[in-house]
């Protein structure tokens, strides 16, 4: 099942999406597409994440709740954070940083649901300040 959208990009972006499109020989849908499925790919790679955390098993929620990022790009991340704080970052490297934080961002809010779903259910305590 597809959905179709109306998004407004900024230029460069667009012109970057374009041109891997034009080297391809994809279109434009297919490669923004793709890049939304990898910035959205699961985190654990065994649970079905295409449902909401309420629909899924005790067991996969509370795996959710000790979700973490991948060692390598926790690093990865760490190093571009201490990197940007001496010097600017070039754009790859920027762009690199917004994607690990958009990573983490995700994952917090996956971790956030099951803690909150696993209390629910009484699968463990709220946790203490």
């Amino acid at each position: 099942m597809s959905i179709q959208l109306t998004v407004t990009l900024p230029d460069k972006i667009h012109q970057r999406t374009q041109y891997l499109a034009e080297l391809t020989g994809r279109s434009l849908e297919e490669i923004l597409g793709a890049m939304l499925e990898l910035s959205l790919s699961p985190f654990v790679p065994q649970i079905d994440l295409d449902q909401p955390v309420t629909a899924l098993s005790d067991m996969d929620v509370i795996a959710l709740t000790g979700l973490q990022m991948q060692p390598e790009q926790d690093c990865h991340l760490s190093q571009l954070l201490d990197q940007k704080k001496s010097a600017p970052l070039s754009e790859t490297e920027q762009a690199e940083l917004e994607r690990l934080m958009h990573v983490y961002e995700i994952g917090m809010v996956y971790k956030s649901q099951a803690l909150a779903e696993a209390v629910h259910r009484g699968l463990r305590e709220p946790l203490t300040l």
